[in-house]
């Protein structure tokens, strides 16, 4: 959705997801300029070639090896900013691992701005116009991943925590 939404406001967005058909959903689905198969790819190489400036943006809701590579391997633009809305990669881990060489963001003058989504609560009902009205249009897609039945709920939950979900995990009570 954060692709989509800054897709729409203007921005080229590249994604990076974990297999070919996510990468695909996001090129054709949420029409992202362009999607990495981390798991398949080189991300270093790829970013430098479809950024080869930097990039202004880099929303971030895993932490861990992305995010060193992000920030140390120097592929934020000069004022670059990390939005840092989650660290699923640290869920569940018994100790936090060690943080990222800071020298790079300050090399680049960027900046990290965590946020949680409660701190634009107030901004709620000038989201939903937007949202809903990019929806309406056919401009904003999403993609859920459904279970039914309750029993099933613990181990939905364990394959988002490992990233084996494709859209919004639910679970559809019969």
């Amino acid at each position: 959705m954060v692709g989509q939404i800054t897709r729409l406001r203007g921005a080229r967005v590249i994604g990076i997801a974990g297999s070919e058909e996510k990468c695909n959903w996001a090129r054709e689905n949420a029409k992202f300029f362009a999607c990495i198969n981390y798991k398949t790819e080189n991300v270093d190489e790829r970013l430098r070639s479809l950024a080869p400036n930097g990039v202004d943006v880099f929303f971030d809701n895993s932490g861990g090896e992305l995010q060193n590579l992000i920030i140390g391997g120097r592929h934020l633009a000069l004022k670059g900013r990390v939005v840092l809305c989650g660290l699923i990669d640290q869920y569940s881990k018994q100790q936090a691992p060690p943080g990222p060489n800071l020298g790079p963001l300050m090399a680049c003058r960027g900046r990290i701005e965590p946020i949680i989504v409660y701190d634009y609560e107030d901004r709620r009902e000038e989201f939903l116009s937007e949202a809903l009205a990019w929806y309406a249009a056919g401009e904003l897609v999403y993609k859920e991943d459904i279970r039914v039945g309750l029993e099933y709920a613990g181990e939905h939950f364990c394959r988002l925590m490992r990233g084996e979900n494709f859209g919004k995990s639910l679970i559809q009570l019969c």
